[in-house]
């Protein structure tokens, strides 16, 4: 009966913790960190967590940060990669910085690793930290400082911001005009052909600035080409920018309010998701589309963007395709994308199984140094490891290894309170002790922390000659404070605060784990 016990009893702290991490106070909640403080507070009730499934949370964990992390390094752009570097660049001087405050205040040194893993709530770097300090004291560190970090880091970042809210607003335009003019087919419009001077000239000819997607001619709907010759007459349904539909209408003829309907005579318009590995990493031009189906491509989405569909335009895993085609012709179009997304997400517990458990089995393998020793990379690190192989190399052979966004989204909302309910249970006898032994020294050992951080951030905008929202937004993603991250960007429509996250915070993340793997092993 003891095994339900446990398992009921991780249930009822995650449940809670949910929920005390929900609640607010001016704007700031504990988030994630709550689960540290009801599974220390059950474990002085003393009821004990389930260890299996702490350590279960810990490895899903780190199989979802793989799979987040692989295929952001795998197509990261240079711009992007002097922000990834420059992120890395500043959390190391500030692990630096904050070991040696940690040595002037006296903190033991494995109270000071766990507590710099506390401060980025980086429970892997903690579960490798662990295995060289054994005994309980960057357990105890971790405990103390993770929830403590996590509400100085909120209140920073959401005072940094009201400061910087009206001076952020330039930025902010420039970067909406950036996006605007990146993105193309964002909407749709229709136009009657009545210029004489375009009567018999082709759409090659015309070279219009919008996207045509079908065109109607005497009750007949055509599908078109770069040799199709507009008449006198034609009803044109295109697509793309504001400003591109205004441009084409005044050199065409009339512009007609859409009628938004999708399907029309034989052409349709319909999404489909990438999945096909014969048209991964292809050119669209390869496809021939317009030969071989009748079809045009006239959106493309990825990771929440719009993107031109280009001739050059390679796919991706994953990729959504708006096609306008002919409707017969729809059931060969879904052949060649694959448009399987509901079969890989029904698959997406097993195939995250497999890797955790070849990922854990090599991390359970010797590793031999010298003549005489030999060390093990240890399940978590294995783990990682393979889940970024395997995320960036996509499949191998009839093997799929990617996930969608959402399906790793949940693995980590169910693995990361897991583990850290986990965590604070069993660190709750050393937190009492280190607290009782070094008292105010941790909390000021994490104010002092964030502090650092914050001069360290303001000194990369100046050199990477960043606004103050920018400068901002590399706060929560160099700590690797999602709450931070979340309420400042929930208050911005424009998304220049997560382009920032998803750029610095999977590589910080993984170099962050590589760092304390090294000092575990130098230890």
């Amino acid at each position: 009966m003891e095994p339900y016990r446990e398992l009921l009893a991780t249930m009822a702290v995650i449940a809670a913790g949910a929920m005390l991490g929900r609640l607010e106070l001016r704007g700031v909640r504990l988030d994630m960190a709550a689960m540290l403080l009801v599974g220390a507070a059950f474990a002085h009730a003393g009821v004990t967590l389930s260890p299996a499934l702490g350590i279960f949370g810990l490895l899903l964990f780190l199989y979802t940060v793989g799979t987040q992390a692989g295929p952001s390094l795998r197509s990261m752009r240079r711009r992007d990669s002097a922000m990834a570097t420059a992120g890395v660049a500043t959390a190391w001087v500030l692990l630096a910085a904050a070991f040696g405050i940690g040595d002037l205040l006296r903190l033991p040194a494995g109270l000071c690793w766990g507590a710099l893993a506390g401060f980025f709530s980086s429970g892997a770097s903690l579960a490798l930290i662990e295995n060289a300090w054994p005994g309980g004291e960057p357990a105890a560190g971790f405990s103390l400082a993770a929830p403590v970090s996590t509400l100085l880091v909120m209140l920073l970042t959401q005072t940094w911001h009201g400061r910087i809210r009206e001076r952020a607003q330039p930025e902010v335009a420039a970067w909406n005009a950036r996006m605007t003019g990146s993105r193309e087919a964002i909407g749709a419009a229709r136009i009657r052909v009545a210029a004489p001077e375009v009567d018999g000239r082709t759409l090659a000819e015309l070279r219009l600035p919008c996207q045509v997607l079908w065109i109607r001619r005497e009750g007949a709907i055509l599908s078109p080409r770069g040799a199709t010759a507009l008449r006198a007459g034609d009803l044109l349904r295109v697509g793309g920018s504001e400003e591109a539909l205004r441009r084409s209408a005044s050199r065409l003829g009339v512009l007609l309010p859409d009628s938004d309907i999708h399907e029309g005579g034989r052409v349709a318009v319909r999404k489909f998701f990438v999945s096909n590995p014969g048209v991964i990493h292809v050119r669209l031009d390869t496809l021939s589309l317009p030969d071989r189906y009748s079809a045009t491509v006239t959106r493309i989405r990825r990771s929440g963007v719009d993107l031109r569909p280009r001739a050059g335009l390679r796919l991706r895993w994953g990729d959504r395709v708006q096609v306008s085609a002919p409707a017969e012709r729809m059931a060969a179009l879904q052949r060649l994308f694959g448009d399987d997304a509901q079969g890989i997400e029904r698959y997406a517990f097993p195939r995250a199984a497999l890797v955790i458990f070849l990922g854990g089995t090599l991390g359970m393998l010797p590793l031999p140094l010298a003549a005489a020793h030999a060390t093990r990379l240890g399940p978590a690190l294995g783990v990682l490891i393979l889940s970024l192989v395997t995320s960036m190399l996509h499949r191998t052979g009839p093997l799929v290894w990617s996930q969608t966004a959402r399906t790793s989204r949940l693995l980590a909302q169910i693995g990361l309170p897991l583990f850290l309910a986990e965590v604070g249970n069993a660190s709750y006898g050393g937190l009492v002790q280190a607290w009782a032994r070094y008292g105010y020294r941790l909390p000021l050992f994490a104010l002092l922390a964030v502090m650092i951080l914050a001069l360290l951030v303001l000194g990369l905008g100046r050199v990477l000659r960043q606004g103050p929202l920018a400068t901002l937004s590399f706060l929560p993603s160099i700590a690797l404070n999602t709450a931070a991250f979340t309420s400042l960007q929930d208050q911005h429509r424009e998304r220049l605060p997560a382009h920032i996250y998803a750029v610095v915070y999977p590589v910080v993340s993984l170099v962050l784990i590589l760092t304390f793997l090294a000092i575990s092993l130098i230890r």
